[in-house]
């Protein structure tokens, strides 16, 4: 079982403040109807307050008079209702104009992400596992898309307080003053808890990743622990594993509430001293009971934002720790290019992909791979100046010893792996960038372990596209029969990974798939290592009889008996190329091979 490991950005990580004012930049049209709705949501209480200090008032004066204007009680109720119905669509208005920012936010950082995994050559999409890459996705876009929206809750949370505030001071400079003390300890402690936050909370991201990882890999290893065994072992690791998570999320949860507990504990505290202060005060009659209770309410207030002030402070350490382990699936690439600016229409789906038609373009003639060299990386292993040529109906096979290069080789031609040097030709035309030209409908690939994704045969065949070629595609992969066993044929659900399929179905489903795309050139990656040997000689017939292209990773005698060339790998080298009989004559190595096939 892999473990991830620590992924830091090799460029380095900006502010989350840098990446938060590009997000809100993103969709800035968005955040602007945010701001003023969720401005109108947090101020708005403030009328119906200032209405209570005008209802005492009037309960102690015969003729009640605002600013000259005179109110009875009465309309002071009609207005607060009045008041309640507006706040109310003003809340609903806000949530709806909230979610869309929200989504495009997120959806921004992972639709970047994404984007880079894409370009990256298929072998080097990933640093790590595929489920910690899902948790990054998952999780961390979520946590700073939360530090975004709570930029929202702390503007309007600051108009109220500046308003209040100013209300207050006009009654008692002195009194208000200690409005202040709340805000400035919690924020004292918050900015020095700082750091602790970000390390329990990038503690906590990675053993939650470790733990995702590892479950990952169970689900997708189930066959290989029953059959040996492992299932007590397996299970005490992830054990062990799931106790290191919840220590490490535990750590940073009581961090978080124990900061929100004093926050709220600080804050009552002083409201509660203000308020002794103003009791006091009314008692001497320098307060009447109407600006005692426009305090009471204020101040409850200011106290709440007070404390979600500290809140937000360790929202936006997390967010911060967040930003840094996406920059980290970047692979590279600058902090701008996450937040870099994408298209995203949230109000309707996506357009759907045209399939690619065909063009005399995609036809080929020939493919030709010149000095292809490819190291893997702190390791000797790999290929050296590889070059080879593949003609238009060629059965091309490479072969050679465990370790000797063979599907490296296939890769570095596919775009699965960044050539270190050498080039491609399709057509005599260089191919500028393999990852992306080396695809259907120019060639299909098959590797040796295939990946299904959790559907029917008939959705792994097709991918989304049409019937048109899915029988075909059945036939040449030699899968009629065994659809024929299996419970609801085309609509069998293959499980996690192709989990439900045999070896040799969960390949010629594989292939098949490739067959559906009618690509020009059919590259195997030894897909016939899980298959018999009459079922291989059956696919490999039917495969000619197409006169198709192929280029196949093989010591199989069916696969050699058939091709028309054979490139034979040593350490890494092409040591000799020709037909059968040829390598026979003249290559021990050759001989070796075709020896440890028989035996």
């Amino acid at each position: 079982m892999t473990s991830p490991t620590t992924r830091e950005s090799k460029k380095p990580v900006a502010s989350v403040w840098f990446f938060l004012a590009r997000l809100i930049a993103f969709s800035k049209g968005w955040y602007a109807l945010n701001v003023v709705f969720w401005v109108g949501v947090y101020t708005l209480p403030l009328i119906p307050g200032y209405m209570a200090k005008l209802f005492f008032d009037a309960l102690q004066k015969e003729n009640p008079t605002w600013n000259g204007i005179p109110y009875t009680v009465q309309m002071l109720v009609a207005l607060v209702l009045m008041f309640g119905v507006v706040q109310v669509l003003t809340i609903l208005s806000g949530v709806a104009v909230n979610i869309p920012w929200r989504f495009r936010s997120s959806g921004l950082l992972r639709l970047n992400i994404m984007r880079r995994i894409f370009q990256m050559p298929g072998a080097k999409a990933f640093d790590n596992t595929i489920g910690e890459t899902l948790n990054t996705l998952r999780d961390d876009a979520e946590e700073a898309e939360n530090a975004g929206d709570w930029t929202l809750d702390i503007i309007g949370q600051s108009a109220y307080m500046i308003i209040a505030i100013g209300i207050l001071l006009s009654i008692d400079t002195a009194l208000t003053l200690y409005v202040f003390l709340p805000l400035i300890v919690v924020t004292l402690i918050s900015y020095r808890a700082r750091s602790r936050l970000e390390q329990l909370q990038k503690a906590a991201r990675e053993k939650s990743s470790f733990y995702t990882s590892l479950l990952g890999e169970v689900y997708q290893s189930v066959q290989a622990i029953q059959v040996a065994s492992a299932e007590k072992n397996v299970l005490t690791q992830l054990e062990i594993r799931s106790q290191s998570r919840q220590r490490a999320m535990l750590r940073n949860v009581a961090l978080n509430q124990a900061l929100g507990v004093f926050s709220s504990n600080i804050v009552s505290l002083g409201t509660g001293l203000i308020l002794l202060l103003a009791g006091t005060k009314m008692r001497s009659g320098e307060f009447t009971v109407g600006e005692f209770s426009l305090f009471v309410l204020y101040l409850w207030e200011v106290g709440h934002h007070t404390e979600f002030f500290g809140n937000f402070m360790a929202t936006v350490q997390r967010a911060g720790v967040a930003f840094t382990r996406m920059l980290g699936l970047m692979q590279g690439e600058t902090s701008n290019a996450l937040i870099a600016n994408q298209h995203i229409d949230i109000r309707r789906d996506p357009t759907p992909l045209e399939p690619r038609v065909k063009t005399i373009q995609d036809e080929l003639e020939v493919f030709a791979a010149k000095q292809v060299t490819y190291h893997h990386h702190d390791s000797a292993r790999g290929i050296q100046n590889a070059s080879l040529t593949v003609q238009k109906g060629d059965f091309v096979v490479i072969t050679g010893r465990i370790g000797s290069g063979k599907t490296t080789l296939l890769r570095a031609l596919l775009g699965l792996l960044p050539m270190q040097s050498g080039s491609l030709h399709w057509n005599e035309q260089t191919i500028a960038d393999p990852a992306n030209f080396m695809i259907p409908p120019r060639t299909a690939y098959t590797p040796q372990v295939p990946a299904l994704i959790s559907g029917t045969v008939k959705e792994n065949i097709q991918l989304g596209a049409d019937n048109h070629n899915l029988q075909n595609a059945i036939h040449q992969a030699v899968l009629e029969t065994d659809l024929e066993q299996l419970p609801n044929a085309l609509e069998t659900l293959v499980g996690v990974r192709g989990l439900k399929l045999s070896g040799g179905q969960l390949q010629r489903t594989a292939a098949a798939r490739m067959f559906a795309q009618n690509p020009s050139l059919l590259v195997f990656d030894d897909i016939s290592s899980a298959l018999d040997v009459r079922t291989e000689q059956t696919l490999w017939e039917r495969v000619s009889s197409l006169g198709k292209t192929c280029l196949v990773v093989s010591h199989r005698r069916p696969a050699l008996q058939r091709a028309t060339k054979i490139i034979l790998l040593e350490h890494g080298k092409i040591s000799d190329t020709g037909s059968l009989e040829e390598l026979l004559s003249r290559s021990s190595e050759m001989r070796a091979l075709w020896a440890d096939e028989s035996a």
